[in-house]
């Protein structure tokens, strides 16, 4: 995959997801990304300087358990 072809399906995912934000009056907390080619696999994980790592943990542990419950997500969020 390009770095081009990267950049592509970033910025419009991230489009899309911000502007379901929007309509649920909410900010981004946590940014996951999964690496390609040579960093296939690999996780990068963005969060704000400011947010405290413990409320990241709690965060993603109630996230995940969301993830667990639901038998089929809306195709842009899982709310938590």
């Amino acid at each position: 995959m390009t770095k081009f072809e990267v950049q592509s399906i970033n910025k419009r995912r991230l489009e899309g997801w911000g502007d379901v934000l929007v309509e649920v009056h909410c900010t981004p907390a946590v940014l996951i990304g999964i690496g390609q080619d040579h960093q296939s696999g690999v996780l990068h994980i963005c969060i704000p300087e400011n947010l405290p790592i413990q409320f990241v943990r709690d965060y993603l542990a109630r996230a995940l358990q969301e993830v667990e419950i639901e038998s089929v997500l809306p195709q842009h969020e899982v709310k938590v």
